[in-house]
């Protein structure tokens, strides 16, 4: 009867886990899931207190990460820490086997050098069993169950105990890699901030004499020279394009922007980026038509910011448009938010391009019309801006027209 209760109790266990591991993928933190445990698990286990403690990376060091119990005055808390070796809980790192002792007061009789022992017994605990989480790559700490009763754990209940330790141990290795990948991501986008931050002067430098050069501030020049002066500075202006690009994505991914929001008219803004465009369509012979609906409402915007945004999306569908063709700039209040849309005759972007649109050097196979440069970050850094505005970006594409766009929340 005993084998058969605790069958169940493993099948039910085995139910419980498989309801929070479904709650997992929603962003649950290590956390999140021993407090899921705790308030869980009762109908099959029994404890008073649960605490998990992790392995340093050097695997000298444990230190308490996490505790929850039914009383208020605990005297072992988040951040106590004890070296491992020369332990108790070394032993069972070794061995890989979960520890129960049932009378922590006769333990300690024999233990008398025991901290966390004494501590635990002050808070009134009198049992417990101590399962060893473990890891792809070994041991990484422990997972404490705790009674204030005698005699609490058997081995019978070790099943279900360890059943919980794999899948917490699995829970805190995949936080661990995705902790160590967002080190690594800062570090990437602190690099990338450095370099390009170095390159920008001297590129700086290498255009304002080309363009004294060109001027003629230093004598005639020969046809022939004159064209090979007018590559470089077309190469060093792409390379300043996107040196300014990289560092504007670097601010944005660090969270270091910045938004001084005001309420301002965004058909304004709009208005202003086209006719700064104006130049680059007549070079083009492309006509910038301006559609803004009237008594489009103001909203908390960062002038800056979504001008840079905007004028993104203007000149990427000049980029992308063929001469004698024209684009729709166009404003709309629509429910509770502001549309803003761009339109060309352009290209049709392939289905499988698609999900490169909005990201990090994401270039389709559909190239520039005049033979203009593309870095694919245009349109990354408009959906950065427009996200930290609480907004959102999409596109649709056909064979007919393209448009891009982007919705900004208002308050009529």
């Amino acid at each position: 009867m005993l084998i058969e209760d605790e069958k169940n109790k493993i099948l039910k266990a085995d139910k419980l886990f498989s309801l929070i591991l479904k709650e997992i993928n929603t962003g649950l933190t290590p956390n999140d899931v021993l407090d899921k445990i705790y308030e869980t698990f009762r109908e099959v286990i029994p404890y008073d207190r649960m605490g998990c403690a992790l392995i340093d990376d050097k695997n000298e060091v444990v230190t308490s990460k996490w505790n929850r119990a039914d009383y208020q005055k605990k005297f072992i808390l988040h951040g106590y820490s004890a070296f491992l070796n020369g332990t108790s809980l070394k032993n069972i790192v070794d061995s890989g086997n979960p520890r129960i002792i049932n009378d922590l007061e006769e333990y300690f009789s024999k233990h008398p050098d025991s901290k966390s022992t004494q501590l635990i017994l002050k808070e009134g605990i009198r049992s417990s069993l101590t399962c060893p989480l473990v890891s792809m790559n070994g041991p990484v700490g422990f997972l404490f169950f705790s009674s204030k009763e005698k005699e609490t754990y058997k081995n019978e209940h070790v099943e279900i105990y360890m059943t919980i330790a794999d899948e917490v141990s699995v829970i805190i290795e995949k936080s661990r890699l995705l902790e160590k990948n967002m080190e690594l991501n800062e570090l990437k986008n602190r690099f990338i901030g450095m370099a390009a931050h170095d390159l920008r002067n001297p590129l700086f430098i290498i255009s304002s004499y080309l363009s004294m050069i060109r001027r003629g501030k230093f004598g005639n020049l020969s046809p022939k020279l004159e064209e090979k002066l007018e590559l470089i500075h077309e190469t060093a202006t792409h390379m300043q394009d996107l040196v300014e690009n990289i560092l504007d994505v670097n601010i944005i991914e660090s969270g270091e922007m910045k938004l001084n929001l005001e309420l301002l008219s965004i058909a304004e803004i709009f208005n202003e980026k086209c006719g700064e465009q104006e130049l680059f369509a007549i070079e083009k012979s492309i006509e910038i038509v301006r559609d803004f609906e009237e008594k489009i409402p103001n909203v908390m915007i960062d002038r800056s910011r979504i001008g840079q945004a905007i004028e993104n999306l203007v000149s990427n569908a000049l980029k992308y448009s063929y001469s004698g063709s024209k684009i729709f700039c166009c404003v709309r209040h629509e429910d509770n938010y502001i549309k803003v849309s761009v339109q060309n005759k352009g290209q049709e972007i392939p289905e499988a391009d698609r999900n490169k649109l909005f990201q990090n050097f994401g270039k389709t196979s559909v190239r520039p019309t005049g033979g203009e440069k593309s870095i694919g970050l245009g349109l990354a850094i408009v959906k950065k801006i427009v996200e930290s505005h609480g907004g959102t970006v999409g596109f649709k594409s056909n064979k007919i027209e393209n448009e891009f766009y982007f919705l900004l929340p208002c308050k009529d």
